[in-house]
């Protein structure tokens, strides 16, 4: 193969594979925002998982997010994601408070429209 091909197919490559990251703030993993949600009140972040549960309550649609540092709840105004999706989402932490013996961290994701 000559040089030209070469760098030609190493260019389409690095465009397919990095193509959706571009303006995509990489996500915060979920054990860093429930370990420190201080750190993250009133900003915008990314965070990424799978749907370990859904909650529907009258007029609040919540679910649990998890990756493999920890999870989450996730209040939200769109359609529940199916258990077992995954799921990539703007928002901020809205609130964290004890419960007991742990303390529960929410997340509110942006609308779709922002």
């Amino acid at each position: 193969m000559n040089s030209r091909l070469l760098l030609s197919a190493f260019i389409l490559c690095l465009f397919m594979t990095g193509c959706n990251q571009i303006g995509s703030p990489p996500a915060v993993p979920i054990g860093e925002v429930v370990s420190n949600p201080r750190n993250y009140e009133g900003q915008t972040i990314t965070i990424e998982g799978t749907v370990t549960d859904a909650i529907s309550l009258l007029v609040i649609k919540a679910f649990v997010l998890s990756d493999k540092t920890g999870q989450i709840y996730v209040i939200t105004e769109r359609i529940l994601p199916r258990k077992g999706g995954h799921v990539r989402i703007k928002g901020s932490v809205e609130e964290s408070f004890p419960l007991g013996p742990q303390t529960m961290t929410v997340f509110k994701e942006m609308p779709a429209n922002q």
